[in-house]
């Protein structure tokens, strides 16, 4: 087989682009399999053994074969696998480590390969620096021919690719992870947060700046621009924004500016605090975030749950239900009542509370909730 330099050049944007998709590692093997020239291909990036199924993706096997723990090689046939043990980053196939008729008299070939057409296999093991490992698998049927110099000498070529791949995908992975859970402390948090680009587009909303967008007057977005409903108060924000912006810009310190939002007359309003994006000094392009707006309602209930109190502050669990209900603005008679018990009783309980925070008073009690780590709970 031949590639000119074109089609190579196009298989490696193909195969670096894929990074940027839902699912990149699974998404590199049917570009790679059409190049090479095969029927089907696996990759394992964690391969089975006794009490791990193994993570694998393929492409051009039949769905019992390739989807689910359960799948034959998972269950029982990668104890037989002979590609085992394979000098990382060399490619080899597998008519070098059996014969025709050894490999068709053994229990892998007849009961996995043989069912599905499989004969000739065109490996290769792949150890990226940060410890995540590969294992390539190129598959034809029986009716084609071996795999010759000009496939191995192709895959060996992509290696080094496959390597980085490899690496980004580890990168942006672990990037992905924290900014979910960067996301999800502000969402329990209850801040909205919304990110505007240089052009004060809207990019990005959180889960709370959603709900709050969907549930409170106030604030809108018309199109992809956010606006606040009085027109003093808009004003007031853009300007808030464009301050930030051109500070940003201009490479000068920018401090956060804050402003109340009203909502409806019986309503303390919304929280907003406006403050720029850091940026690398060679980031340049359009749509890059530049501008986090972030948004507090005071009648958010706090998210957390009496439980977590009880173990953060090693509270009884009636204890732990009027810190909850205090927190969220009652006063002591309220919580009281809405725990079925007297004043009395309640006054009770707040005295243990004090003397097992280190408290004395209601407001140093609900301040020391807010502040703990009890909404990430």
């Amino acid at each position: 087989m031949e590639i000119s330099i074109d089609k190579y050049s196009s298989l490696l944007e193909t195969l670096y682009a894929g990074l940027l998709e839902r699912n990149p590692l699974q998404n590199l093997l049917a570009p790679l399999g059409r190049v090479m020239g095969v029927e089907s291909s696996v990759l394992m990036l964690r391969r089975p053994s006794e009490l791990d199924t193994g993570l694998i993706l393929s492409d051009g096997l039949s769905s019992s074969e390739a989807e689910g723990p359960d799948n034959p090689y998972s269950s029982y046939f990668y104890k037989l696998d002979p590609f085992t043990n394979l000098p990382e980053g060399q490619v080899v196939s597998l008519d070098e480590f059996v014969s025709a008729e050894a490999l068709e008299n053994s229990e892998f070939y007849q009961q996995l390969l043989r069912p599905q057409g499989i004969y000739h296999i065109l490996a290769v093991d792949i150890l990226e620096e940060s410890g995540i490992s590969a294992s390539l698998r190129l598959q034809r049927d029986g009716d084609r021919d071996a795999f010759g110099d000009e496939p191995r000498q192709l895959l060996t070529l992509l290696v080094p690719h496959l390597r980085q791949i490899l690496r980004l995908y580890h990168q942006l992975e672990n990037t992905e992870s924290e900014r979910s859970l960067f996301e999800s402390a502000v969402n329990q948090l209850s801040v909205a947060c919304i990110i505007l680009d240089e052009n004060r587009r809207v990019m990005r909303t959180n889960s709370g700046a959603e709900q709050l967008l969907t549930q409170k007057d106030g604030i809108s977005i018309r199109g992809d621009s956010l606006h606040l409903s009085t027109r003093q108060k808009n004003q007031e924000f853009q300007k808030a924004v464009e301050d930030t912006l051109a500070a940003q810009r201009s490479g000068e310190f920018s401090m956060a500016q804050a402003m109340s939002v009203p909502t409806t007359p019986d309503s303390p309003g919304l929280g907003l605090v406006v403050r720029p994006v850091p940026r690398r000094e060679w980031f340049e392009g359009q749509s890059a975030p530049s501008v986090a707006v972030f948004i507090s309602d005071p009648e958010q209930e706090l998210t957390t749950s009496a439980e977590v109190l009880r173990r953060l502050f090693d509270l009884t669990p009636a204890e732990a239900r009027l810190s909850l209900l205090l927190a969220d603005g009652n006063t002591l008679e309220q919580a009281s009542k809405l725990l079925g018990n007297s004043t009395h009783t309640g006054r009770a309980h707040l005295r243990a509370i004090f003397a097992k925070t280190g408290v004395t008073q209601q407001t140093q009690l609900v301040s020391l909730i807010l502040r703990s780590v009890a909404s990430m709970g």
